[in-house]
């Protein structure tokens, strides 16, 4: 049977802004909160909902929380993020109901979702019914830092109502081509952000062939990586997309003919195996094999530059060394130099208006000048964000696809599990990984806080299960009415109902 008030309900969201890393997004928490107290549970039941600060969040951005007691041994949580992309590319746009779907910012990523949630959390109420945790998030379309410290969170809300966590619910949309598809995500794509810079030896534009740039080098460095299918990961025949380079810039500060002594790029890497130090391996032998290139066009180059002159040539070939470091081999060497620590803090201190991701290569940047080698190198490390891969696949087989199987047939439709939600997700810090904190720290200039300890320990496993949305962060966004209002809300409750 149709919710229609869903539907109000999610009207209700799209119209109030919550874009990310504004004031809006931070106003929106109240929007949810005010939605949430006047449920009758919760007028009955106050000190069952509220928001949580967020650890050195500098816009004092909060979790929205609200927990139903069902007085079951059992949890289930509800959860995903209430900010969206930014406001610009929605300007003067009105969203209407067009057939089945709604149009508006936010309408599928994910504010359906939360809308779907939340009436879940006004509707179910069943003695034989686990209980439920909602945690809205901020930031999902930023560096998640909502959801990374939700974990915290829901550590406390444990020892608190003396719960057992047995599933995370998360309500992304879900992109498919038959109507007839029912998709659900057992698990979320890992990404990382690679970053490398490039040292060369500088001379004057005017006599090259006095010097090595760093441009050349991070050209070969980036014809070798983008668009390279052999980084990608293949699991049940899905691959995640090859790596694309998502900035790339010379570290000079000023104008002048001199060859840039530093380049710096960083690009994004999408993988579905938890192998991390292989794949930092890879990249570190494509960056030598890289560097033997350049070193190879930059001496053909010379010779083909003497012969036209008439001069002797292909006699004399400059003999350069490149070494690739990871960066925390960098911070080794850098510190027989210097102290790195006093010189990481002095950076730090006088650039506090750097993004994370600049701020990380500025660093690189001051390790490498303190070594004062005269010789190029390169170094490769990691910038934020990290999502860790991860997926509950098992659980899905053992637990929870006889459940939806039932209730997907019961609704005429076909269900189709993937393994990977391949946009990105939270799901990536609500579930255990492989791959450990320490790892990606020594690999990253600057700290990027997951709580694997307290993730591992809550063992939570996790699922997607959302509305048909299409042209996410798009002028035309749009959400499948029927998912929202009947398909998705039945299904989830079935699942709840039946753990």
């Amino acid at each position: 049977m149709r919710d229609m008030q869903i539907l109000d309900l999610l009207k209700k969201l799209i119209a109030v802004r919550s874009d990310n890393g504004t004031v809006f997004e931070k106003k929106f928490e109240q929007t949810i909160l005010s939605i949430i107290k006047n449920m009758d549970y919760f007028v009955q039941n106050p000190n069952h909902f509220g928001s949580e600060s967020i650890e050195d969040d500098l816009m004092g951005r909060r979790i929205v929380w609200a927990f139903k007691d069902n007085s079951s041994e059992k949890t289930v949580v509800l959860f995903g993020h209430y900010d969206t992309v930014g406001l610009e590319m929605y300007e003067n746009y009105d969203y209407d109901e067009d057939e089945d779907w709604l149009y508006g910012r936010g309408s599928c990523d994910m504010k359906a979702g939360l809308a779907i949630q939340l009436r879940l959390m006004e509707k179910i109420e069943s003695t034989d019914c686990p209980n439920l945790i909602l945690i809205s998030v901020p930031d999902e379309e930023g560096m998640s830092v909502g959801m990374r410290s939700a974990s915290m969170l829901l550590k406390r809300l444990k020892k608190q109502f003396k719960l057992s966590y047995k599933l995370a619910i998360l309500s992304e949309p879900q992109q498919k081509d038959d109507n007839q598809v029912f998709k659900v995500h057992t698990g979320s794509v890992g990404k990382m952000l690679p970053f490398i810079m490039t040292k060369g030896s500088p001379s004057h534009a005017g006599i090259p062939f006095s010097g090595l740039s760093s441009v050349g080098l991070m050209n070969e460095i980036i014809k070798a990586i983008e668009f390279n299918t052999e980084m990608g990961d293949i699991v049940e025949r899905k691959m995640s997309p090859p790596p694309i380079f998502l900035g790339i810039k010379s570290m000079k500060n000023n104008y002048d003919v001199t060859m840039p002594e530093f380049t710096a790029s960083y690009f994004n890497w999408l993988f579905l195996k938890d192998d991390l130090d292989k794949k930092m391996n890879q990249l570190k032998s494509l960056c030598v094999w890289s560097a033997e290139d350049a070193i190879n066009q930059y001496n053909y180059s010379y010779n083909e530059f003497l012969r036209k002159q008439g001069l002797p040539s292909y006699e004399c070939c400059h003999q350069i060394d490149v070494e690739v470091l990871f960066y925390d081999e960098l911070m080794e060497v850098a510190s027989q130099h210097v102290d790195t620590k006093a010189l990481i803090e002095r950076i730090t201190s006088d650039h506090t208006d750097l993004s994370t991701q600049d701020l990380s290569l500025l660093i690189t940047k001051g390790l490498l000048e303190a070594i004062k080698s005269p010789e190029p190198m390169i170094v490769i490390g990691l910038l934020a964000p990290y999502y860790p891969v991860v997926d509950s696949g098992d659980h899905y087989e053992s637990v929870i696809k006889g459940i939806l199987e039932k209730s997907v047939d019961d609704l005429q439709l076909e269900l189709q599990k993937e393994s990977y939600f391949m946009g990105i997700s939270d799901m990536s810090f609500i579930k255990n990984t492989k791959n450990k904190n320490q790892r990606i720290r020594n690999l990253m200039p600057v700290d990027f806080t997951i709580h694997f300890d307290v993730i591992d320990e809550l063992g939570i496993e996790v699922i997607n299960i959302g509305p048909w949305g299409k042209d996410l962060h798009k002028i035309t966004e749009r959400v499948y009415i029927p998912d929202v209002v009947e398909t998705v809300p039945e299904i989830i409750r079935d699942l709840i109902r039946n753990l």
